[in-house]
């Protein structure tokens, strides 16, 4: 690819300028703590080699845009873990139930046991 010196330089000028955005202090941890975001500046920088006409507020909406697919994820995810805490409270009033009418007969109650309990010592 032939390049052009002075878009080479503000390219890698934008590059100096997006790594303080992302990261309070420029140590290691820091810079590890957000490797994430900042690989993803980068790539709006540069695609398939060749610099994206963009700037450092253009970099921070579109690193911080939620995309359609994100979106149905988190609602389905939340979704699943309403339904998972619905079964587990309705299974729970089953086992307390049980318990209750196994108590009522004068039974043990089916799986409160401990490890071997329902096991015959001899």
């Amino acid at each position: 690819k032939n390049s052009n010196i002075l878009e080479d330089l503000e390219t890698l000028r934008l590059f100096s300028r997006v790594i303080p955005e992302y990261c309070r202090a420029l140590e290691e941890n820091e810079i590890s703590e957000h490797c994430f975001d900042l690989i993803f500046a980068f790539d709006e920088i540069v695609a398939l080699g060749y610099r994206e006409n963009v700037n450092l507020a253009q970099i921070r909406t579109f690193t911080e845009m939620d995309s359609h697919e994100e979106k149905v994820f988190r609602a389905v995810r939340e979704t699943q873990e309403r339904e998972a805490k619905a079964e587990m409270r309705r299974k729970a009033k089953e086992l307390q139930q049980a318990r209750r009418d196994a108590e009522r007969q004068g039974k043990k109650a089916p799986g409160f046991g401990g490890f071997g309990s329902s096991a015959v010592s001899g």
